[in-house]
């Protein structure tokens, strides 16, 4: 059976047929669930629940917050976390893919892609003649990249996911394909990877440990079941941080029907950061459960200059001296307003955040920098380094540099792309 006959992306247990050579693998459907909206909620009614990973309350989703968080919902909308996570068929890249073509320089063979219904299939003719293989998802924001994830039944019935060879990015590189909204190249970790399986031709096989990670940090809630993620409120949402904000809905409700007294403020605000016990380094491994902790690479790319460390924030934050001798209250939202672009701060911002230390009319122990103690800290301590061609990340381990330069060589560049892929925490 193929995309075509089915009319759903059923075609990829063909390919789960290759992978784990079960033919009860073919009735397998890949059709997505989709939950309602919420536009039509109010406060007065009780909230909507979506099942949670732990305890009595449950999801609500972020259109129900900002019903009442109206300013911090729009703020939040200028994220990246509020695009994490894309079903194809609900996303404008189909349109924008459909008819393209990428050259794989590796393999040279075509990867031809064509919109199929509200979907997408790409197609390699060299290999496999018109047999089409679907994109079932796109993770990313799309600042740096969109990644295409495919989930196909492996080993025991098992889903595994298949991260797609091919991604389409936002900036323009020597062996990438300019097409409508970006350009599609090889996906960091893909270029030397081997073909053992025939479904290999399309990308890398994540294990079923693996995609879960990748689901729980490109979502507020999410479950692999088959061939389909159920129980889904796409994006890093309010309750990603805050919690499940069932009770919360609740009690406010009660007390604005004054059925209930004020509530207390460990319930009116929603979250373990409003406590006295909640500390800088609580809200880094917050933030760190999907921008990584030191925990979470191997000790040997945990370096100054490493692309590792300069990729995953936290690990260089934490070595900062800057957090150091703070008496460890240097966190993430010190600098970054968690409900903003980092774009919508300018420069001056983020350096006047230097300065409250480091300024030579500040009373506080830091002291000023004899070079430039006015300006020009987030480019001499904290440069956007390229760890990939055209996708930057400003160093976080704050210091003063030696001679390496705010930028890696191509053979850094490639062996930080062949050890972790975008969406792969198996590495």
């Amino acid at each position: 059976m193929t995309l075509r006959q089915s009319g759903k992306f059923t075609a990829a247990t063909r390919w789960s047929l290759l992978l784990v050579g079960l033919a009860v693998a073919a009735g397998v459907s890949l059709t997505v669930w989709r939950p309602d909206p919420y536009e039509t909620l109010s406060l007065d009614e009780p909230p909507v629940e979506t099942a949670s990973r732990g305890g009595d309350a449950t999801f609500v989703g972020t259109t129900r917050c900002a019903e009442c968080h109206a300013d911090k919902a729009a703020d939040y909308e200028t994220t990246g976390h509020s695009r994490t996570f894309h079903v194809m068929e609900d996303s404008p890249i189909p349109s924008q893919l459909d008819g393209q073509s990428y050259v794989d320089p590796i393999r040279e063979t075509t990867l031809r892609y064509e919109k199929e219904g509200k979907g997408l299939a790409v197609r390699i003719p060299e290999v496999f003649g018109d047999e089409p293989f679907p994109l079932q998802y796109a993770l990313g924001s799309g600042q740096h990249a969109f990644t295409f994830l495919t989930l196909i039944p492996g080993p025991g019935g098992d889903a595994v996911g298949i991260e797609h060879r091919v991604s389409l990015f936002s900036a323009t590189a020597s062996d990438r394909t300019v097409v409508p909204g970006g350009t599609l190249g090889l996906t960091p970790g893909q270029k030397d990877y081997p073909i053992n399986e025939e479904v290999d031709h399309f990308g890398h096989i994540v294990s079923r440990d693996a995609l879960e990670k990748c689901i729980r940090c490109h979502t507020t809630t999410g479950e692999i079941s088959g061939g389909e993620v159920i129980n889904l409120l796409p994006n890093v949402g309010c309750e990603n941080c805050h919690g499940p904000g069932s009770r919360h809905v609740e009690g406010m409700i009660r007390e604005r029907s004054g059925s209930s007294a004020a509530l207390p403020r460990n319930v009116r605000h929603l979250g373990q950061m409003f406590t006295k016990q909640w500390s800088a380094l609580d809200e880094i491994r917050l933030c760190g459960q999907c921008h990584r902790m030191p925990e979470d690479v191997s000790s040997d790319r945990i370096s100054p200059y490493h692309p590792s460390t300069i990729r995953f924030q936290p690990i260089g934050l934490l070595k900062s001296r800057c957090y150091l001798e703070s008496d460890k209250i240097l966190s993430c939202s010190v600098c970054h307003d968690p409900h903003l672009h980092s774009s919508n701060q300018n420069i001056t911002e983020h350096e006047n955040k230097c300065l409250s230390c480091h300024s030579l009319t500040t009373q506080k122990d830091g002291t000023s920098c004899p070079v430039s103690p006015q300006k020009n800290c987030i480019e001499c301590h904290m440069p956007a380094v390229e760890i990939h061609p055209g996708v930057y990340f400003h160093d976080h381990w704050i210091r003063i540099r030696g001679d390496q330069p705010g930028k890696l060589d191509q053979d850094e560049i490639d062996a930080e792309s062949s050890s972790v892929g975008p969406c792969n925490p198996e590495n």
